[in-house]
């Protein structure tokens, strides 16, 4: 499994939806995995070559992210398609750049 590192929770869920959008399957929905810590949030997809792929952020605050979401939105910056933010052989880094 591939883990990618997000700056908040608007990121964690617009990789989600990126990939959703783009061929992947979910595999875990955006959200708190209080057996792993309290501060951990993340999703898991599975692109559509079948790579398992995390996207996390570790210092969820669970106020703070329902005011952020209501101030912007869930349409934060896209946590993939970035430079490096995906494998080069994933057909989803394909789709989110276009190729």
């Amino acid at each position: 499994m591939i883990a990618f590192r997000a700056k908040d929770e608007v990121e964690v869920q617009a990789f989600h939806r990126a990939a959703l959008e783009n061929g992947g399957s979910d595999k875990g929905k955006p959200g708190t995995r209080p057996y792993y810590d309290p501060t951990f949030y993340v999703c898991y997809v599975r692109d559509p070559d079948g790579n398992k792929l995390a996207c996390v952020y570790h210092r969820h605050k669970p106020y703070f992210a329902i005011v952020q979401m209501h101030l912007i939105g869930c349409s934060g910056p896209q946590a993939i398609g970035r430079e490096g933010g995906m494998p080069q052989n994933s057909r989803l880094h394909e789709n989110m750049r276009g190729g």
